[in-house]
């Protein structure tokens, strides 16, 4: 981990401690969300949607044609799925375990798009605390208030 080791004096006289960087911190509180999250896969159980989101794939994967032999709309969030579910059986040749397969799945591209969305970012308003309000205007093409205003 990264440790800011400049040095500033404070009121009374005497130096700070070193204090962890903006990125240590970010990265500290990544991997602290993950190791609580990740465990938690293996213990819930959702009466909601999440074995229909690989049901249809599943359901693709053992030949039925989309559009002609299934009627749900919902079908089209399985065209990106259908390939994992796809190669999930190939490797197992079962369905067991396909619905903790697509926690681990979901786990992994959510991790994907933190780290795309923070690569995409931290270039134009950096990753200091209040970065966003520093370098964009509250609404673009205005101008800023005069001092004192």
């Amino acid at each position: 981990m990264d440790v800011d080791f400049n040095t500033s004096t404070t009121a009374s006289g005497g130096d700070r401690k070193p204090r962890f960087s903006d990125e240590a911190l970010g990265r500290l509180i990544l991997c602290a969300t993950i190791a609580v999250v990740y465990p938690r896969m293996y213990f819930s159980y959702a009466f909601s949607d999440e074995s229909y989101y690989l049901a249809i794939p599943y359901s693709f994967t053992l030949g039925v044609r989309p559009f002609f032999d299934e009627p749900s709309i919902y079908q089209l969030a399985a065209f990106f799925t259908q390939p994992f579910v796809e190669l999930y059986v190939a490797i197992t040749g079962s369905s067991a375990g396909l619905v903790l397969f697509g926690r681990h799945l979901y786990f992994a591209s959510s991790i994907l798009c933190v780290m795309a969305l923070r690569h995409f970012w931290k270039p134009l308003i950096g990753s200091g605390p209040g970065s966003i309000t520093q370098k964009q205007p509250a609404f673009p093409g205005s101008r800023s208030l005069p001092a004192g205003a």
